[in-house]
């Protein structure tokens, strides 16, 4: 899957834009929109889905992060009592060998995606400069196959096309490539 990043200059293209996608829902294509447009440019647009708050921050890039390294000191942790626990009773035993982890994991996550809030996506940080000048942004997921048409029916309508992003083996993130639209020399 491809994530194509469109340009929407003005209200006209927003309206047009809006026509687009409800006639593509009528015609069961399995695009998926995600706008991200000024506060005074989302009334036309009321029914293509926003992106929020959340959406733009990186929760999922930290929560998992935050449980891989909260795993990581878990292991450490069980390393070092693991000599000491023989010593315990079973249900002690127990707690050193399944609580703690599992407690320090979900900890990370919960850490994680607390933190994931407080940063901006870089996903869509790298965008910002264009929503700036523009009237908003439009993220569409497509395959490959119809990357063409999709570019060729959105210029028809007034949006400028702007990046792709590639995701592999669907991962919400990683690994990207930022190289994508450059070729090796």
């Amino acid at each position: 899957m491809n994530k194509l990043v469109f340009v929407i200059p003005d209200a006209p293209a927003l309206s047009a834009l809006e026509c687009w996608a409800q006639m593509q829902r009528e015609q069961g294509t399995h695009w998926r929109l995600r706008l991200w447009a000024r506060d005074e440019a989302r009334s036309p647009a009321a029914s293509l889905p926003h992106l929020n708050e959340l959406q733009l921050s990186d929760i999922p890039g930290l929560s998992w992060r935050g449980a891989v390294w909260a795993a990581v000191m878990s292991a450490v942790l069980i390393t070092v009592l693991w000599p000491y626990s023989r010593e315990l009773s079973e249900a002690m035993q127990a707690v050193v060998r399944y609580a703690l982890p599992g407690a320090l994991i979900f900890f990370g996550l919960w850490l994680g995606g607390l933190l994931g809030t407080m940063r901006v996506n870089p996903v869509y940080e790298a965008y910002r400069e264009a929503w700036s000048t523009a009237s908003g942004l439009v993220f569409v997921d497509c395959p490959t196959l119809h990357q063409r048409l999709l570019r060729r029916e959105l210029a028809q309508i007034g949006l400028r096309y702007l990046d792709t992003r590639h995701r592999y083996l669907g991962s919400y993130r990683y690994p990207q490539n930022a190289l994508a639209g450059r070729r090796a020399l």
